[in-house]
């Protein structure tokens, strides 16, 4: 921090994170922030109007801050908190809960059966604050539930097919045996409360989680009636629809782009590809049709993956080949490692087929790789290692992990995340994959192509969903017929751009600003251009809005100078 206003902004900072994590708690616990392992979120009206006051509150403060006294890091923190707490208080305002529930990620049993689980009890103290956040669930699952009613009695009505996605989920669970419960997170097995904990921790999930989470199943049941259809399916047919994705868009791009420039971006990049398909197609099936090579891509039976096995072995193999390279393309890396794991069988079924957490230093948990291995035989073996790249290394596990070690930067600033830098790196770095030579062969790298289609995809359908009234159908058989993604995984895809408007928007449009960045970076700087240097400025000041990005590389092209 800066000499001169240092309480100012260190201030406002723990505002920011408080603020932050008070909404969401469970990601504080997934993170390994301390202070929140026992709370569950406050989802109703009153709650949203202190948090949006809040965070309007920080904004205004940060922007009176008088630039011209801040070091250069004070000025990103300024300009990080000014961006991301005016977005919290519009995105809060949208009351998003009264009529979402995606059965991943984003509804309110989600984080219950799917963050929970993961929980790492290393002490009796948080054996004891999971034991307050178990006891607390049973209101947060029922304010929940009331806010679904009181969206829908004013218009705002959940998708059905969400609703019947959510009913599934919670329905898989309750079904699931007492003795087995995801829920019954073990305690550090040398604890002599143990066995106290176990009784009290069962008898809760029991007599509280299990029938609480069977009255929500029951409210999502009750709204089927009212829900919007599949015709009618994206947020533009709510009664503030524009303006709920308007906001939800620049939420997850942080930039002003509409609707009709998001989705011509999508088709420009999709065009695009037609080329490279063309050319690397030829060559692994002896045809230079794009559309002939998106169909192999999916329905030959030879790019299929054979068991979880195979899955874990060209994984792996992946893994160790890229960070055997990456002190030859970065300066800054991790201290810690990742490492692989396999999505435990009860959430791989409504999980996505890969994801990162990060690593969490007070208990020891490292940087992980998740892989799904659920119905394996369907899944295509083209993207293994593009996915692996994307969510591990050079990806999610590098711009998080190195995040986290920045202990010169305030803590909001390492674990905020920006939708738009965290998945537009993501992407990028399978791109830079192919630039370190990682890929095994070019069906692996006609796997890199598929998945620019696949993000691409995302732009038109999202935007076409949300703001151009497309039907589920459409919005399917757009994906089908401009990407290999399989079947089996495109309804699924589409069913979360319907539960998670905006938030697909962000992986290309922050890849193409990341390569903007360093096209100009190189023209600027000629033979001086590093690129260890170059991404060791994307990744030096932790997640930001794209603007302030920008900046930072500039500054940084400047100093090379």
């Amino acid at each position: 921090m800066s000499e001169t206003q240092p309480t100012a902004l260190e201030d406002l900072c723990d505002s920011a994170l408080s603020l932050m994590f008070d909404a969401s708690p469970f990601a504080a616990t997934s993170l390994g922030i301390p202070g929140w392992d026992d709370k569950v979120p406050e989802v109703d009206r009153e709650a949203s109007r202190r948090h949006a006051d809040s965070a309007r509150a920080i904004a205004a403060k940060a922007e009176a801050i008088d630039v011209a006294t801040l070091s250069d890091a004070d000025r990103v923190t300024r300009a990080i908190l000014i961006h991301e707490a005016s977005v919290s208080a519009d995105a809060t305002e949208l009351r998003m809960i009264e009529f979402t529930t995606a059965p991943m990620f984003v509804a309110p049993h989600a984080p219950v059966l799917q963050t929970m689980p993961k929980t790492v009890l290393a002490d009796a103290a948080r054996a004891d604050a999971y034991l307050e956040r178990l006891s607390g669930l049973a209101s947060y699952l029922d304010s929940a539930g009331q806010q679904l009613l009181a969206g829908t009695a004013e218009g705002r009505t959940a998708a059905a097919r969400s609703l019947a996605g959510s009913i599934g989920a919670v329905d898989a669970y309750l079904a699931s045996d007492l003795e087995s419960d995801l829920l019954h997170v073990p305690a550090a097995p040398e604890w002599d409360g143990k066995a106290a904990f176990e009784e009290r921790r069962t008898a809760l999930v029991r007599d509280h989680v299990r029938p609480a989470l069977a009255r929500l199943r029951d409210t999502y049941k009750q709204l089927l009636g009212s829900a919007r259809p599949d015709d009618k399916v994206g947020v533009g047919w709510l009664p503030d629809g524009e303006h709920v994705y308007e906001v939800c868009a620049r939420e997850h791009t942080s930039t002003d782009l509409k609707p009709q420039e998001l989705h011509q971006l999508g088709l420009d990049v999709l065009e695009q590809l037609k080329a490279e398909y063309a050319e690397i197609g030829a060559r692994v099936f002896g045809t230079s049709d794009p559309a002939e090579v998106l169909d192999r891509m999916r329905n030959d039976p030879g790019v299929r993956l054979g068991s979880v096995d195979e899955l874990l072995t060209i994984s792996q193999a992946a893994l160790d080949r890229c960070q055997a390279a990456l002190p030859d393309w970065f300066g800054l890396l991790p201290a810690s490692d990742c490492v692989m794991q396999q999505i435990p069988d009860e959430e791989a079924k409504t999980s996505a087929p890969a994801y990162y957490t990060p690593p969490d230093a007070s208990t020891g948990r490292r940087g992980t790789y998740w892989v799904n291995g659920h119905e394996i035989t369907k899944r295509a073996k083209l993207d293994v290692e593009t996915i692996a790249f994307h969510e591990a290394i050079p990806g999610h596990h590098l711009q998080l992990a190195i995040a986290q070690q920045m202990t010169e930067l305030p803590l909001f600033r390492r674990v905020n995340i920006s939708t738009a830098y965290a998945e537009g790196w993501g992407l990028y770095s399978e791109r830079l994959a192919d630039e370190m030579g990682l890929y095994s062969s070019d069906l692996q790298r006609l796997g890199m192509l598929q998945c620019d289609s696949w993000r691409a995809c995302r732009l038109v359908v999202d935007s076409g969903l949300h703001a151009m009234g497309w039907s589920f159908e459409r919005a399917v058989q757009f994906m089908t017929e401009n990407s290999a993604v399989p079947l089996s995984v495109v309804t699924p895809e589409v069913d979360r751009y319907v539960g998670m408007p905006g938030q697909a928007l962000g992986y290309m449009v922050g890849r193409k600003e990341i390569e903007r960045m360093r096209r100009e970076a190189t023209v600027a700087l000629g033979p001086a251009f590093d690129i260890k240097g170059f991404h060791d400025a994307v990744l030096g000041a932790g997640s930001l809005p794209l603007a302030v990005l920008d900046g930072e590389v500039k500054r940084w092209v400047a100093a090379q100078r």
